[in-house]
């Protein structure tokens, strides 16, 4: 109880700001394992974000990449996060690039051991894919020269 006259102090109250952790999925069209200008980015790629947040909580939320292969994660709380990518159809797995806040590559598709802090702003969690290679065909089966084909014939 606050009586008349006296002044009440030292109540602090604290305030998170909300984190985001974002990236993009995209075809590495050189395979050199770099997101650069020429590589696409595509569209509704999969990715799982789990993790344990500050207060205990189990996390996980999903989200799918836009028209340009971008993806985030918004409005996090302080925490120790994992990133999955769901491997998209008819691409072969590519590179992982921990982004700015570091991490962990845990196999082909997953960036572990990602720590948030209040506020902060993850970027370049990427995943790139390649296009199969395709087997080259057989040659053709070879055909047998005038001359072979000729001498056969004649052995008849």
């Amino acid at each position: 109880q606050l009586h008349s006259g006296s002044a009440a102090t030292d109540y602090l109250f604290g305030e998170l700001l909300p984190g985001r952790l974002a990236g993009y999925v995209y075809l590495d069209v050189n395979r050199n394992g770099l997101r650069d200008s020429q590589d696409r980015g595509l569209a509704g790629g999969g990715l799982i974000l789990t993790g344990t947040n500050d207060l205990g909580q189990v996390v996980r939320l999903t989200t799918e990449t836009g028209s340009d292969g971008s993806y985030a994660f918004t409005n996090l709380r302080p925490g120790v996060y994992a990133i999955y990518e769901v491997q998209p159809s008819g691409y072969d797995e590519g590179s992982v690039t921990i982004g700015s806040l570091g991490g962990q590559r845990s196999g082909t598709n997953l960036i572990t051991n990602i720590r948030l802090s209040s506020g902060q702003i993850g970027t370049n969690y990427n995943f790139g894919e390649t296009e199969p290679i395709k087997p080259s065909s057989p040659p053709p089966p070879s055909l047998p020269s005038k001359r072979s084909f000729l001498a056969s014939r004649r052995r008849r």
